[in-house]
């Protein structure tokens, strides 16, 4: 299923330091929960959250950006479908917009994570999820015809298939963008390397596996946002750390993280920026 979208004019969890941000990867939930609390003691807001089975448990990497403005902000991990959409529905209610919805599926159940703020919207935006890919691809279809373009995408298993959450964001920037929710890892490649050469740079990756059988959903603009950037993706955990400390002393920000299961193993897809 293709998700078009175009429009023209690391604890061996991770632990670095640096001046405003802090990411950790292979967090058990209750690890994942002692850490933000930690953090958020500390002045920081959780920019990141992704969710993926490790061990036949769930574990979560994440990004924390320390909350310079004090933006109002929300985060839950764990959720069902029905208790995401009771928290969704709470925090629009108090004025929230959700910024970031990831789900994944452990031990054939699935859950979702999700962070919430009260930043300006840049327009009327729109969320969906446990959406199929004809669902996925019809709600597309539609809100672009009335201007939004991707802001989030997240892919999981259920049943053996690929659901999908998503948000839209009516956005009039003048940059063209794609983005495509399906791609195998040669897919992905093929047009990492063909937006590269148009000059595109990637905003966003997360990977995930129906079966055994790896995916990547992504997306792309013609933004200048962020100097020099660089991804990588499928990295086991030794290789992400080795890249990390690479990036991490060139003066590269970790922008990304998506941890994700292939079936038999964690890998992690990431995007580093240097502002």
């Amino acid at each position: 299923m293709k998700f078009l979208l175009i429009l023209l004019p690391l604890v061996l969890a991770l632990f670095v330091e640096a001046a405003e941000w802090h990411a950790h990867y292979r967090m058990t939930s209750d690890e994942y929960q002692s850490t933000a609390e930690y953090y958020v003691d500390q002045g920081y807001r959780i920019k990141s959250v992704s969710g993926y089975a490790r061990d036949n448990e769930d574990n979560y990497a994440a990004i924390f950006e320390k909350n310079t403005n004090g933006l109002a902000w929300v985060s839950h991990h764990r959720m069902t479908s029905t208790s995401y959409q009771a928290k969704f529905d709470k925090y629009i209610a108090d004025g929230y917009r959700l910024r970031q919805v990831n789900g994944y599926t452990v031990d054939g159940t699935a859950y979702f994570a999700a962070i919430w703020d009260k930043s300006p919207a840049p327009g009327p935006w729109v969320a969906r999820h446990n959406i199929d890919g004809p669902s996925l691809q019809k709600y597309n279809d539609e809100y672009i015809e009335k201007g939004y373009r991707v802001a989030d995408v997240s892919a999981y298993e259920v049943d053996g298939k690929a659901r999908f959450a998503a948000i839209w964001e009516k956005v009039d920037d003048g940059n063209a963008w794609w983005a495509w929710a399906s791609m195998t890892a040669s897919d992905y490649q093929a047009k990492f390397d063909k937006y590269l050469k148009d000059g595109y740079r990637l905003t966003d990756v997360s990977g995930y596996a129906i079966g055994n059988k790896v995916y990547y959903a992504a997306i792309w603009d013609t933004s200048a946002a962020s100097g020099a950037w660089v991804a990588r993706h499928g990295m086991d955990s030794p290789t992400f750390q080795s890249l990390f400390n690479k990036y991490k002393a060139e003066g590269y920000v970790l922008e990304v993280l998506s941890g994700y299961n292939t079936g038999t193993a964690d890998r992690y897809a990431a995007l580093w920026i240097k502002p």
